[in-house]
């Protein structure tokens, strides 16, 4: 082989949530961790909606096709027993008003303000049909 092996440069676009309740999931992604809707659509060709949201320095793509259902979520740790992506990762400068902020938004807190060291903790929520989301940031005090 010649040239250069070097793939052109990429750039992170999205991460796919397949979703059963499309506008559900969009308002809870808007309501309980700030994303906006960047756009949205359908292809009736295969039975798909979707929306494109931007929110903490990422985009995620809800994407429900007609008939699908939630699968059961797996319980923390055993969530890492099989391979592929599992949780979505997030990172808040202030935990302590995060935690009141998704009191109040009545959301799934599984964990809340787990210390991991001396200085980071991590909290952990569930989205409305059961995705894992942690959030990880300094420990309060």
């Amino acid at each position: 082989m010649t040239g250069n092996m070097t793939p052109p440069p990429l750039r992170f676009y999205s991460i796919v949530l397949a979703v059963a309740d499309l506008s559900l999931m969009q308002h809870w992604y808007a309501r309980a961790l700030g994303f906006a809707e960047r756009l949205s659509g359908a292809s009736e060709a295969d039975g798909t909606a979707f929306a494109v949201m931007d929110g903490a320095g990422t985009c995620i793509e809800l994407v429900a096709r007609r008939g699908a259902t939630p699968a059961p979520p797996p319980e923390p740790p055993t969530h890492l027993d099989t391979t592929g992506w599992r949780t979505l990762d997030l990172e808040s400068d202030d935990l302590l008003a995060l935690d009141a902020h998704l009191r109040r938004e009545g959301v799934t807190i599984l964990t809340a303000m787990q210390p991991l060291s001396p200085r980071r903790a991590m909290t952990v929520i569930r989205d409305p049909e059961g995705n894992l989301i942690a959030i990880f940031g300094p420990v309060p005090g």
